[in-house]
């Protein structure tokens, strides 16, 4: 390691001014934070109304959602919430992610009748679908349920709940799909104090905190309370009390389920069969759905199967993407082709590649009939990946996305031109790839348990509040037994070091301790958090970087 520049971010005193200064929320409001109520969310007092005259009307609802972890907990919420309102049977939609893509299917819009349609993590884009819905002949209700951009127009749905398409008129901007379910259900069910919509109440803020953490919303404000509510019904008895398909979920991550647990093994359990099959997310739905025990524990097995083929495929991939990646060092973004990748794992590929590069990436792959390429791109640091999608929208299929992801069709024949547009736009010209690392804390080896104290009040960590990244200078391997260091992984790849106060885990990093000759003396450089393994908890880092100390 320690080919990076370590560099210090801002002079911060203590960890109330970094996260602060990084929130841009005052400390009392991450401790406390405020919660809106879900009239102060534009036309969402509108949505409710509309809502339960077409159910008191006895109106068949269809409910269409999306194939991630937001839009399908999104689902969710709004099938558990039509349950509860004695809606016999809503259709759920989870359009097929590869068949039919993202958003309101043609299909669904062309055979709905005298229903409601309520679109959830989608529908602001939904111009055409929207209007086939009501055709005059069809006398279809929509409300559309979307937290993403509204583009110049909007579809003529009866009531849209968006807090983008007038910012200044919402309370709070920044929910999910997931959320803006939670804050309808909070809305309908306002004025009942029933044990059974209590308890209904607290399974959805569950699927809610999933899908904001999921879908990586900033943990700020009402966001803020709800993944805090969320997270405290985990760490009681009442997860046991939750629907058997969520409990046998919430199984595969163990005893202890934080912010972390969620952002890095369930929202990947949940995305993972919507990755690798056309239609897989419906399968999802229905494991979060399950009432009966057994079957929830059949099927939350099928998800972890799934996921574990899908972190093969992941790594099966990389290797080739990123051999071609590194021949376009220098260059932004880095667009790189690779025929046969599944459509699902390109997202994850051009993630890995941004990371390891520093620079912005695209990772395309052909389409089932050869014609069309479909890429997926992640930015890297501040850059604005919306600025890429300008120059080729004459050029390709579909373009779209937002700051930090975003997806492109293109034909064949048009991507060799699509990428030289990419790289002249003006903002990749001017990019500098900076590999430096920031740290916003220094800290000797016996203060690393303090650090965890004194940041326990602010959790949770994420989004919009980043655990401060510190430095630690000096660190001299500890062990009572063995050696003070560890490999770890199937193929030892992973690396445990062993220190009086913590232990460091550095994902990826045994080769590069192995070259470093097994340093004893180190300088560190990573998040502090809790380890929760076999019942005890520990005080753990997670490297990003290492040197040896004194060099």
């Amino acid at each position: 390691m320690g080919h990076h520049t370590w560099m210090r971010s801002q002079e911060h005193k203590s960890i109330e001014e970094f996260l602060e200064a990084s929130s841009g929320v005052p400390v009392a409001e991450l401790l406390d934070p405020p919660a809106t109520p879900p009239a102060a969310i534009q036309n969402m007092t509108e949505a409710a109304q509309v809502i339960c005259a077409a159910v008191a009307a006895g109106r068949p609802v269809v409910v269409v959602g999306d194939y991630d972890a937001d839009g399908i907990t999104g689902t969710a919420i709004l099938a558990l919430l039509l349950w509860y309102l004695r809606v016999a049977k809503p259709r759920l939609v989870i359009p097929r992610r590869f068949t039919e893509g993202y958003g309101l299917p043609m299909k669904v819009a062309n055979e709905t009748r005298n229903s409601l349609v309520i679109t959830v993590d989608n529908g602001i884009a939904a111009i055409d679908a929207v209007k086939e819905l009501h055709a005059a002949e069809k006398n279809n209700i929509v409300v559309v349920l979307d937290h993403h951009l509204p583009g110049d127009s909007l579809p003529n749905a009866d009531v849209i709940v968006d807090p983008h398409v007038q910012p200044e008129e919402n309370g709070f901007c920044w929910y999910c799909g997931a959320g803006l379910a939670y804050k309808l259900a909070e809305l309908i069910l306002r004025k009942d104090n029933s044990s059974k919509a209590l308890s209904l109440m607290k399974t959805l803020k569950v699927l809610a905190c999933i899908g904001t953490i999921a879908d990586v919303m900033p943990l700020i404000g009402d966001n803020r309370r709800i993944v805090k509510e969320g997270l405290a019904i985990l760490d009681s008895d009442d997860r046991y009390r939750l629907p058997a398909g969520i409990r046998a979920i919430l199984d595969l991550a163990g005893e202890r389920i934080d912010e972390d647990t969620i952002a890095y093994q369930l929202a990947p359990l949940i995305n993972a069969p919507g990755r690798m099959y056309d239609s897989g997310s419906r399968s999802t739905l229905k494991a979060i759905l399950c009432t009966d025990m057994d079957t929830a524990y059949q099927y939350s097995g099928e998800l972890k199967k799934i996921n574990e083929e899908r972190k093969a495929a992941v790594d099966q991939w990389y290797g080739a993407v990123y051999a071609k990646a590194l021949k376009q060092q220098g260059k932004c973004p880095i667009v790189v082709f690779q025929r046969g990748i599944p459509e699902g794992i390109i997202g994850i590929l051009a993630g890995k590649v941004a990371e390891a590069l520093n620079t912005p990436s695209f990772v395309f792959s052909q389409g089932e009939d050869g014609s069309l390429v479909k890429g997926s791109g992640r930015s890297y640091g501040e850059f604005d990946l919306i600025r890429v999608l300008g120059p080729i929208r004459s050029l390709v299929e579909a373009a779209g996305g937002h700051r930090g992801a975003a997806g492109v069709t293109v034909k064949a024949k048009n991507y060799a031109q699509m990428r030289e547009l990419m790289w002249a736009c003006p903002e990749c010209q001017e990019y500098e790839v900076d590999s430096s690392l920031k740290y916003d804390l220094e800290a000797y080896p016996e203060e690393i348990p303090e650090i965890l104290e004194k940041m326990k009040p602010f959790v949770p960590f994420g989004e919009g509040v980043p655990r401060p990244v510190v430095r630690v200078r000096n660190a001299s391997l500890y062990s009572e037994k063995g050696k003070g260091f560890m490999y770890m992984g199937q193929d030892q790849k992973h690396l445990k070091l062993f220190f009086k106060d913590f232990s460091a885990v550095g994902f990826g990093m045994g080769r590069a301790y192995q070259d470093a000759e097994t340093p004893t003396r180190l300088e560190l450089l990573g998040t502090v958090s809790e380890n929760f393994f076999n019942g005890k908890v520990s005080v753990q880092m997670q490297l990003q970087d290492f040197v040896v100390a004194g060099d």
